[in-house]
């Protein structure tokens, strides 16, 4: 993603000069008491005024910044270059808080949460003090959100992925896991596949040139110029147990075909896809249990 200062530039606030140690909450505690103490983690006085504070601070400009540093007593010649500074810290702060503000919003009132470790929450926030379109910032918010409900689902390499992103490319990955299953191949593996390039749903196809990009981005996968064609991963005994929008169904074959093609998810991608929401779209799931259907299928919601 495009970012307003350069990574070298970013380098300069890290944000964890210190190891800090993190433990896992205790019992009943809510995500925005953890949340708080992330903040806190990163700046002693970071409270929630400290984020109201920045993006105030951002809302003066560069110029009104300048004009503030002169009237205190700064050299007229040095304010510019301080106010540069002040501008882009407090920029990089408010693109933070509002990480955590998507954050807490997606846990709800959710417990048995485990605060990060000092390495994650490094990386996150390096990651996302450069992003400032809200949609990447809503994607990261769900990303610490999953941290803090599995630890360790997500590496520094998805979140470097998430920060490259534009936001053209993270909506179509987003429409990618939106119509999307989880399969059940074994007692301890299951495999995404998404009905997105799949030739019996032409309708909710997307360009050509944003599944390159998702190829690019390492988040799919092409193989010799196109995606995966073959079966979904039924059973021997022609069953298939699948989730999709927090549900899952159990299918029971019939004698069509159901072979598709479909793109297949790098580690990277997988791991983004899981706090994306997987099949969470209405109309895709209606029209998933059509084609079951009409290929003579059977389909049940398993409890």
């Amino acid at each position: 993603m495009d970012g307003n200062f350069s990574p070298s530039a970013s380098g300069e606030a890290n944000i964890f000069k210190n190891e800090k140690h993190y433990h896992s909450a205790e019992g009943g505690e809510t995500p925005k008491g953890i949340i708080r103490r992330i903040r806190e983690a990163i700046d002693p006085s970071g409270a929630a005024s400290v984020y109201v504070d920045a993006a105030q601070t951002v809302s003066r400009g560069l110029v009104g910044i300048a004009e503030d540093l002169k009237k205190a007593g700064t050299p007229a010649a040095y304010a510019p270059a301080q106010a540069y500074e002040i501008y882009r810290g407090a920029q990089k702060l408010t693109n933070v808080g509002k990480a955590f503000d998507y954050a807490e919003a997606e846990l709800g009132n959710k417990t048995s949460l485990t605060e990060p470790g000092s390495g994650f929450v490094n990386n996150f926030v390096s990651s996302v003090e450069n992003v400032s379109d809200e949609e990447i910032l809503a994607l990261f918010g769900k990303i610490l959100a999953g941290e803090l409900e599995r630890p360790g689902s997500i590496s520094k390499k998805t979140m470097s992925i998430l920060d490259d992103m534009s936001r053209r490319e993270a909506a179509a990955f987003q429409k990618l896991c939106e119509r999307a299953i989880e399969a059940r191949v074994s007692d301890d593996e299951t495999r995404l596949v998404s009905f997105v390039w799949s030739n019996e749903m032409d309708d909710i196809a997307i360009p050509r040139e944003e599944e390159e990009a998702l190829d690019t981005l390492g988040l799919t996968r092409m193989h010799f110029g196109g995606y995966v064609y073959g079966e979904l991963p039924f059973q021997q005994d022609g069953t298939l147990e699948f989730s999709m929008g927090g549900r899952r169904y159990l299918v029971c074959k019939g004698e069509g075909s159901l072979h598709i093609s479909y793109p297949e998810f790098t580690v990277y991608g997988r791991e983004l896809a899981m706090v994306c929401g997987i099949g969470c779209d209405p109309e895709f799931q209606r029209a998933l249990l059509d084609w079951f259907e009409y290929w003579g299928a059977t389909v049940e919601e398993m409890e």
